[in-house]
């Protein structure tokens, strides 16, 4: 009977902590600003720009050894792997998501970096919004699905006026014209891009649906991650489901007794 009481106890206990913990993580207050340092990795003037981004989430977490710009390429352009599967084959979790409503996008995606998890972002490369680049009718969206397959940056940072981002394409030549190169995302590391310069980006239809606020994080199992980690509900929800569950069923046998 003691028995059954301190069990009780102690899944209460579980309960209530995972509850906490998934209150905070949803609804609680986040930072005004978080800034994550990762390692930029280069796409060499190639079109690999998810596969030097998934290498800069891999070197994040401390993966060894790592893998080549060649091979993560080959993987994911010239194979039917999956983003999750890839990440999974270094034993990190993802978390994929995409809203068509800004405020929750935004929300997610800072959540994640406040979690300490960057995050791969899908956006429009030049500065000129989709939107309008159909308006001014130098494009037409038949020709965009065709030719523009989106450019993807890993996001490592927010304030309250704009958002950090290391962007994989190579720096451009000293020699290449301003007017052409002011059109375009500023390559490197740590890109400061204002809110509004980063909604124009990250607001773009996907080439082949129409996807927008695009993001995906990847990150290992650790106790550390499961106490503040958004991307953790999937954790404590069976969890407190399962303790539920047992303290009825000890409930219902001492009524017995």
């Amino acid at each position: 009977m003691r028995f059954s009481w301190l069990l009780s106890f102690i899944l209460i206990g579980i309960i209530a902590f995972g509850a906490y913990c998934f209150i905070q993580t949803q609804f609680g207050p986040m930072p005004e600003t978080s800034k994550i340092q990762v390692k930029w990795y280069s796409q060499r003037d190639k079109p690999w720009c998810l596969a030097a981004s998934m290498l800069m989430i891999l070197d994040y977490w401390g993966i060894s050894p790592l893998p080549s710009l060649e091979d993560l390429a080959q993987r994911i352009y010239n194979s039917s792997e999956s983003l999750s599967t890839i990440f999974g084959s270094y034993n990190l979790r993802t978390t994929e998501k995409f809203d068509g409503n800004l405020d929750a996008a935004f929300r997610s995606l800072k959540k994640e970096l406040a979690s300490g998890n960057p995050v791969i972002a899908a956006v429009w490369s030049n500065i000129t919004s989709f939107e309008d680049l159909l308006r001014s009718k130098a494009i037409t969206k038949d020709a965009y699905q065709k030719l523009f397959r989106g450019h993807a940056v890993v996001v490592t940072g927010y304030n309250s006026t704009g958002i950090f981002v290391n962007n994989p394409w190579n720096p451009w030549s000293p020699n290449a014209p301003k007017w052409w190169t002011r059109r375009w995302i500023p390559t490197g590391a740590d890109v400061y891009l204002t809110n509004a310069i980063f909604v124009k980006l990250w607001t773009f239809p996907n080439a082949t649906s129409q996807l927008r606020y695009y993001l995906i994080s990847a990150y290992p199992l650790s106790v550390q991650l499961l106490l503040n980690n958004p991307s953790y509900i999937w954790f404590w929800i069976p969890i407190n489901l399962f303790s539920a569950a047992v303290i009825l069923v000890l409930h219902a046998r001492r009524k017995k007794v």
